[in-house]
Formats: structure tokens, C-alpha cells, sequence
């Protein structure tokens, strides 16, 4: 087991990424887990998970469209128009609103009508747990490619087809989008690090296991609605939970270290994770005098959106002062666990 500590220690060096804005955007209905009278399945997984509610999709409430609303948001945050942005990385958790489609293509021309083939648009396929690592892609891209100003790193989930009443494992899955905006004429909102842990022991956790995974697509698939995320592996599902509070204890003292910062410097700690029972080990562990935000109770598990909304809950509250640090974990179903620190 790894202890925090307490002390100053050696500086290394870290790594600069600017968060120029941050979006989010979310169903406006809301469902409590007490109201899915008809699946008690949900009611018990949510209530064990510490899910009070979730948000719910309309029938417009598609992918593309809450990817296209939460970029949109991004750009108003800064006063960009659409047509600023040279590049949109779109991570998928499976299915958007068509089983085969170019997301990312899809949501720069909802923006943009007049977007042609000079914009970048890539999709990066099975990115539950994987957000950060993919703007440091981003990122290095973007400082690297002088053709690129205004990079766009969008995830939107929609679970309402394509799970079992939004269970999956010991969670609920939640709905929303979220979009992150890169330039190099950020100087605000610094990652000062970023570290991550692939448990690669247990690599086979959830999937579609039609269409791949273990059995074909068939017809009768498609009739009974069997395309559907869900575990593929329950020992691997199982043996995953007993290192979630090891690693990360084992994240936040190497992240610390790396940059120089005592544990009692933090001002918020952001948890995107599954299930309330990490939130409450690392409140018993972490100082008293840190904030938590988590939105877990009343959105339910964001996979890769996690990150997206703990950036957004920290950068566009106001109420949060500048130079405010925050160090955020991103614990998934799948075997990534990332960590990183950001200052405001």
C-alpha cells in the first residue's frame, strides 16, 4: 500500500497543457433511480452505487446532437465561431446514432455546413476510461501541426438503446456530451501532469458481445434488441475492483512528487468514478480541508465524459477562484485509471 505524503519533495519535471474551454451539455429531463418502478434491478444497483438520479434522453437527444450542443458551448465560453476549429476528435464507448458512422464528421458538419475535408476529424473507438491521455495526444498534435489553431476533443453518450436499462456491472450508466477546446494561445487552466495505469491483467471487462466480442450479429439480434453493452468478463470485472484504492493512492503520491506540490496544497479533489464506495474510501484517506466534486449522484457513471464534466465543473464555476489546483482521478470500468492535476 502506498502512503500520501506529507512532506516537500524533489522537483521533476511535469508537462504543460492549456485547457482553453470546457463545455458540457446534458438531457433536460431527469429520471430518479426510485422511479424505474418496473426494473428493481436498476433501484438496487443505484442505490448500492450511490446513484440517486440520472439524466434521460429525448428521441432528439441523439449523439451527434449532444456532441454538436456541447461543442457549441465550448466555443461560446471563448466567443470562437464553428468555423475556428481546425480539428474534432470524437471518443467513442461503442454505438452513436448509427452502428457504423464518421461521428466526428458528422458533428463538424452540424456545426459547420460549409466544413469540407481541411478539417481533421479522427474517431478513437472504446475510450470509456481514456480522455486524458487522448488530449495529451491532442495536444502534442496540435503544437507539432502549424495547420491546426483550435483542436476539439468531444465524447457524447446516449445509453438508452444500447444497454440493459443503463446497468452495467455495479453501476448506472449516465447521458450527456462534453467537448474540451486545445490551442496553443491557451495560458489559463494548466495540466501540470498527467499519469495513468492500464491493469492489463484484466483487460477483457465489458463489450458488446454481439458483433465481435463472442457472437456474430443475426438477425434475431436485431429483433430482440440483444446489441446491448454489458460485462464480458466477471472475474476480470471482479478482480479490478480490489486495486482500484491501492493504484490510486498509488497516482496521487507520484503525481505530487512529480510536480512539488504537498497533498495539503490541493484545493479540490474530482472523482469521475462508478460506484460511491471510492469516493468514500478516498474522503477517509485524502485531508479534511479538500473538496470533493463528483457528480456521480445525480448523473450516474460518465465513462469518458468523467473527465470532461470535472473540468467543467472546476474551470466554469466562478465561484472557484483562480490559481485554485485540483487533482482529479478517473477510475473506469475498463482497466485504465488516470490521474492529473490541473490549475485554474
Amino acid at each position: 500500500m502506498v502512503i500520501l505524503q506529507n512532506e516537500i519533495h524533489e522537483s521533476k519535471e511535469g508537462i504543460k497543457i492549456y485547457i482553453y474551454s470546457v463545455g458540457t451539455f446534458y438531457p433536460e429531463s431527469s429520471i430518479k433511480v426510485d422511479d424505474f418502478e418496473k426494473c428493481r434491478d436498476v433501484q438496487l444497483v443505484g442505490q448500492k452505487a450511490g446513484i440517486m438520479s440520472i439524466k434521460y434522453p429525448s428521441i432528439m437527444d441523439t449523439v451527434s446532437e449532444m456532441g454538436k450542443a456541447a461543442t457549441e458551448n465550448a466555443l461560446r465560453h471563448k466567443n470562437l465561431d464553428a468555423k475556428a476549429l481546425d480539428q474534432l476528435v470524437f471518443i467513442s464507448e461503442g454505438i452513436s446514432d448509427y452502428l457504423y458512422m464518421d461521428t466526428s464528421k458528422t458533428i463538424i458538419k452540424k456545426l459547420n455546413p460549409e466544413a469540407d475535408g481541411a478539417i481533421h476529424a479522427n474517431d478513437f473507438f472504446k475510450g470509456f476510461n481514456g480522455t486524458m491521455e487522448l488530449i495529451r495526444l491532442v495536444y502534442n498534435q496540435l503544437e507539432s501541426n502549424t495547420d491546426i489553431k483550435y483542436s476539439a476533443v468531444c465524447t457524447s453518450l446516449n445509453w438508452k438503446y444500447h444497454s440493459k436499462n443503463f446497468i452495467i456491472g455495479n453501476t448506472i450508466l449516465g447521458n450527456g456530451a462534453g467537448t474540451v477546446i486545445l490551442s496553443d494561445k491557451g495560458d489559463r487552466n494548466e495540466i501540470l501532469t498527467i499519469e495513468s495505469r492500464n491493469l492489463s491483467e484484466f483487460n477483457t471487462i465489458l463489450g458488446f458481445k454481439y458483433g465481435g466480442s463472442n457472437e456474430d450479429i443475426t438477425e434475431d439480434t436485431i429483433k430482440n434488441k440483444l446489441f446491448k453493452l454489458e460485462i464480458i468478463n466477471n472475474d476480470h470485472f471482479e478482480g479490478i475492483q480490489t486495486l482500484y484504492q491501492e493504484v490510486c493512492l498509488e497516482l496521487i503520491d507520484l503525481i505530487l512528487n512529480r510536480v512539488n506540490i504537498d497533498i495539503n496544497s490541493i484545493d479540490y479533489l474530482g472523482i469521475a468514478a462508478p460506484t460511491h464506495n471510492i469516493i468514500d474510501t478516498l474522503r477517509e484517506i485524502i485531508p479534511q480541508n479538500i473538496n470533493i466534486i463528483s457528480s456521480l449522484s445525480q448523473k450516474g457513471y460518465l465513462g469518458s465524459l468523467g473527465v470532461i464534466d470535472l473540468l467543467d465543473s472546476f474551470i466554469n464555476n466562478e465561484e472557484i477562484k483562480n490559481n485554485s489546483l485540483m487533482l482529479v482521478l478517473s477510475i473506469g470500468l475498463d482497466p485504465n485509471i488516470e490521474s492529473f492535476i490541473i490549475r485554474k
